[in-house]
């Protein structure tokens, strides 16, 4: 049986969204369609996020991050989907699987200092 364990780092609520491009990966090929979804909570390790389309668990995604202008950020930025939150159709948890130091840079960052 294959599972992730759960991540000592608590997730963060973000006071805004961030907003980010996605794409699914079949086996190694990124397939062409480019859906739309946000960042709600985030920690160095996963984060939970809300996807245009619904991703079947296990899934693996590229993330697309962008700037404030609209522009993509350089950078590589891997996830697997864990599974739906709770009472959420378009709301996942997702474990990073890969990032560049940009943009664990860029989302580092953005995540609120807590105490």
């Amino acid at each position: 049986m294959l599972f992730l364990t759960e991540s000592a780092e608590p997730l963060v609520a973000l006071t805004a969204e961030i907003p980010f491009g996605y794409a699914m990966l079949d086996g190694s090929q990124l397939e062409r369609d480019v859906h739309t979804g946000a960042f709600i909570k985030l920690s160095p390790k996963g984060a939970e996020v809300r996807l245009s389309h619904l991703v079947p668990p296990m899934s693996n995604i590229k993330i697309q991050l962008v700037d404030a202008t609209g522009a993509r950020l350089t950078g590589a930025l891997y996830a697997k989907i864990i599974g739906a939150v709770a009472g959420s159709e378009r709301e996942f948890s997702v474990r990073f699987t890969s990032m560049s130091p940009e943009i664990k840079a860029a989302l580092l960052g953005v995540r609120p200092k807590t105490a």
